[in-house]
Parts: C-alpha cells; structure tokens; sequence
C-alpha cells in the first residue's frame, strides 16, 4: 500500500497480498446498468472500472509467482503527461505493461484529468484484452453481492439477474405443495450457467478448446468451439471395457470465422451427433451453444505436454476446412477403389446408401479373401464371423462405402 501511496507508476505486488476480494458498491454504483463492465459467463461475475486495478495487481501478483520465482522489477503503470491548454485541462494516459508470461501487448487507456482514474481505465481495457484472449480466470471476478448470502457463503439457488422477492415467489409454491402431498421438499435442479451466456453473444469470435484421448488405441484430437472463453479445466478420465483412458483439455487461440466456415462447422456438429445417436437430429445455428472440427495430428500442442500455461498455439490452420466441408455436405462418400489402402486407413465403413444403419471399423484389408470365404481362420484378427471389411476383396471393393 505504501508502495502505491507513494509511487503511482507502482510494482508487481507480491503473491502473498491479503485483499478482500469482495468490492463494496454503493447503491447507486449497484443500479448502475449503463457502465461498462465485463461479465464472466461461467460464474456471471461482473468487473467494473472500479474494480479494474485491483484485478490487474492481483493478476500481476500470480504472473510473477509462475514464472518461477522471478520478479517484475520494471514499472507496472506508466503515465503520459498532456498539458493543459486554453481549452482544455491537464490530462494523463495510463499504460498498463505485465509481467513476461502472457504474450498481452501493452495496454493504454483514454485521456483523463485524474491519474486514478486513467489507471483505471488502462486496467479496465487490459481486463478486457485478457478476458478476449481467455486469459482471465473466473476466481479473479469479483463476487457480487446478490450472490453472496449472509454469512458470505454463495447461495447457489439464485442468479445475479433474481431478486429476493423472485427467487421467494419461485420457491414458495414448491415448498407449499411438497409440504400438502408428502412433506418432501423438492429443489429445482442446478444448470451451468456458462451455456446460457454464451447463448446470448452475437460475436464472430470463436474460442478453441482441444480434447485429446490417449487410450489402447490412437484417438485424433477434437476441437470444441464456443463463443465465449471455457473455463481452464483439468484432465479427465473416461473408463472403456476396464480400461482407463485419460482426456486432456488445452485451450487454444481465439480466432475469426466467417458466415460461410460458421454454416459448415454448424452442419458438421450435426453430422457428428447424428452418427452418434444414429437418428435425425435438427438444431437452428442461432441455437447452438457450440460447435465441433476436425484437428491435424501435426498440431504443435498434440504431442507435447504445455510446460507454459501462459502460451497458446494457434488451431486456426491446423483445421481441416476441406474434410469439414466434405462431411457437411455429404453423410457418405465412395471409396477409392486406386488408392483402397489409403482410402481406408482410420475409416468406418457401411454397405448400403442409408444414413442410419450400422457401422464398421475397417480394422484390416485382407486382398486374399472372399465374402465366401470361412470366417475362422488363425491369421484373423477377430475370432468371430467377419462383419469388418476383411471378407471384401479387390474384386467386390468398389461397391462398398465408407
């Protein structure tokens, strides 16, 4: 605190800071809807301009601790004097630069008679810049007070858009009825509130998050795109026939999509549920809370484990946008009768032009087998009859389909 009395342009504090993470707004900043404020949609926290330069310190602060001991020595703010005219007052422009770590430009904000308020801002934009990036982690908003009970335990039956009067009207009638009928008491069920926000943003502006499976056999990474930036999650496991297959979930870097890769990456989610569940599914693109790509094995982040957590790679061009289109205009395609080892490697395969019928795995192409031929064999890799492709020879390859 000394160090900010007395020194405006300010250091990195230190990771053992001890601030209360809970702003206090008066009521008339409480009523405030017309300014500015950045709104984090897995939590629905808000930041305001006046809790900017405390975010930034404490964002600082945990860039400085990562980065293994080493410490920002260089000015965090920096002010640029405009003087005074016959018109016009004594203005200052803040220039918020961070710590080495995220890859952020530096930061400056609009002209202001007032140093505390020209930091202000240039936190305010910087907030903003790392939320578009996805850097800003959802612990650093802070808490509102609607969502804060009494005692400062969050109650998670309400939203930050419920009143008191709402939620006791909403909750009121259930426990009247569950009282009459059995005396159990019935609660509405809580949904993530991350889909519901993202629902409403109208951006062009996709955010990248790479799903990759390691398990007994070679998975090909998968890219969930949403709107707005997820939260940094850890690895998950999914448990297959015994087997544990663990899942990693990395971000990556944000980018712009136009009308037309928007439309073919819409039909080609729905490709992707419709083979899953195998029935007829139909969703509106102004409905779709995300969207699903195809991503190349030769992605710098596929292979290697992300030791900087500050830096992202890029997705955009590791995308297939050919194969998407492909998949989104066609449900099925002939194989290449030339080329059929290549043609089939990774592939699934079918043997009738019906989208919703039963798939195969092409585990292997056996040239010296016949659809006649006795399933059991001792060089077969399957014990049972043969429903892959290794009963189809040259001769009756170019009627299957994959």
């Amino acid at each position: 605190m000394d160090n900010i009395l007395q020194n405006s342009e300010s250091t990195v504090p230190p990771a053992t800071m001890q601030d209360g993470h809970d702003p206090y707004l008066s009521d008339s900043e409480d009523e405030d809807d017309s300014a500015p404020r950045i709104k984090d949609p897995t939590t629905g926290a808000r930041i305001r301009v006046q809790d900017a330069t405390g975010i930034i310190l404490r964002f600082s602060a945990n860039v400085s601790t990562s980065q293994e001991g080493s410490r920002h020595s260089s000015a965090l703010f920096r002010f640029e004097t405009i003087p005074e005219s016959r018109k016009t007052q004594t203005q200052f422009i803040c220039t918020v630069t961070l710590p080495p770590g995220p890859q952020v430009p530096p930061v400056s904000g609009p002209p202001s008679t007032s140093r505390a308020y020209a930091r202000r801002m240039a936190c305010y934009r910087m907030c903003n810049e790392l939320f578009e990036r996805g850097l800003m982690d959802p612990q650093l908003f802070p808490r509102s007070s609607k969502t804060i009970g009494q005692k400062g335990i969050p109650d998670v039956s309400r939203t930050l858009d419920t009143t008191d009067e709402d939620l006791i009207a909403t909750i009121s009638p259930q426990i009247n009825a569950g009282n009459k009928q059995t005396g159990v008491h019935g609660y509405s069920r809580k949904k993530p509130e991350f889909w519901e926000n993202t629902m409403a943003l109208k951006s062009d502006i996709l955010y990248p998050t790479i799903i990759s499976a390691e398990g007994q056999e070679p998975y090909g990474p998968l890219v969930l795109l949403t709107r707005a930036p997820l939260h940094c999650m850890s690895s998950l496991r999914l448990f297959d026939s015994g087997f544990r297959i663990p899942v990693e979930l990395k971000p990556g870097a944000m980018f712009d999509v136009d009308a037309e890769r928007l439309h073919d990456l819409h039909r080609y989610t729905i490709r992707i549920f419709r083979s899953i569940v195998n029935k007829p599914l139909i969703c509106p693109l102004e409905e779709m809370p995300y969207f699903l790509a195809p991503l190349k094995t030769s992605w710098p982040g596929f292979h290697r484990r992300q030791v900087d957590h500050w830096h992202i790679n890029e997705v955009i061009n590791d995308i297939p946008w050919d194969l998407v289109k492909l998949a989104a205009d066609n449900w099925v395609t002939e194989l290449n009768t030339e080329n059929l080892e290549a043609s089939l490697e990774d592939a699934i395969v079918q043997d009738r032009w019906i989208e919703y019928t039963r798939r195969y795995y092409a585990l292997k192409l056996r040239p010296d087998l016949t659809p006649l031929s006795k399933p059991a064999r001792v060089d077969s890799p399957v014990s049972f009859p043969l429903t892959t492709l290794e009963c189809i020879n040259l001769s009756c390859a170019a009627r299957s389909r994959v």
